[in-house]
């Protein structure tokens, strides 16, 4: 963790309640990526997981909002990984063919998420 720049132990000497917020992260983490639903119940076995799989690659940008970019991928990497340069990329050129021009994302400005803000200080 010291060498991904994550360094929780120091914010537990200047942070009340900084532990509990990095277990809730990290269960939070946990339900997100291996969710468990009636709707995802299917006789095949493999379309479950394929359906599990799909819902849980879906939320990383949800666990990027809450949590922070950086803490995501280091806890999701290969996840994370895929996600933007196998799913995001392919979704950019579907666009482009379809529409007949260049994909551009809006200027907006980044909003860091409080735990990355706590975990700077």
């Amino acid at each position: 963790m010291i060498s991904s720049g994550m360094v929780f132990w120091k914010m537990l000497k200047e942070k009340k309640f900084l532990a509990e917020e990095i277990l809730t992260c990290l269960g939070d983490m946990k339900f997100n990526m291996e969710p468990k639903s009636s709707a995802y119940l299917n006789d095949d076995k493999n379309i479950e997981d394929a359906i599990a799989c799909a819902e849980a690659l879906a939320r990383i940008p949800q666990q990027e909002l809450k949590w922070g970019r950086g803490i995501v991928k280091y806890f999701c990497f290969d996840l994370q990984r895929f996600y933007y340069k196998k799913v995001v990329a392919a979704e950019i050129k579907r666009y482009e063919y379809i529409n007949k021009k260049k994909f551009e994302l809006p200027k907006t400005k980044y909003k860091k998420p409080i735990l990355e803000k706590m975990l700077e200080k």
